[in-house]
């Protein structure tokens, strides 16, 4: 709940920047079921919702839990986080809870290319703790608002 609680303030936070308008889609990439997509649906009706997950079973339960909710503004996609970029989806906030190694840096790249936020939590957040000047990061990508870096396991 608190990590929820948590993605849903930093929605709140871009709303209030002016950086996610009425109508913008977010998408949570590495969905499973929908225990964080679904919550921020409700909270959010008018924002839409993209569910992102590799497993066909848990996008067959999201758009079956979206249902059954009502949440019209919810959409389960099927497929990878390389193959999302590809698919003409939009995207106006990048979200991932315990999406993790290269998946976090999938997530990153995809934002970072369409110039949107994002907002991770990774389960594996002490290996993502590391300073660049440490040997931590693999490499950088400017930004403008600050800097994304692409994280990999030190050889």
């Amino acid at each position: 709940r608190g990590q929820v609680e948590a993605f849903a303030a930093a929605v709140r936070t871009l709303e209030a920047e002016g950086r996610l308008k009425e109508g913008a889609t977010v998408v949570d990439f590495g969905c499973g079921s929908g225990n964080m997509i679904l919550p921020l649906a409700a909270v959010f009706p008018h924002l839409k919702f993209v569910g992102v997950d590799m497993r066909r079973e848990t996008v067959r339960i999201l758009r079956e839990r979206a249902a059954s909710a009502g949440l019209t503004n919810v959409q389960a996609w099927q497929g990878t986080i390389e193959d999302f970029g590809d698919r003409g989806i939009d995207l106006d906030l990048a979200l991932g809870l315990h999406v993790c190694g290269e998946a976090s840096d999938q997530v990153i790249k995809e934002a970072v290319s369409r110039r949107c936020p994002w907002v991770l939590s990774p389960c594996c957040i002490g290996t993502m703790n590391k300073r660049p000047d440490e040997g931590g990061f693999a490499a950088e990508i400017p930004m403008e608002e600050g800097e994304a870096y692409l994280v990999e396991k030190s050889a």
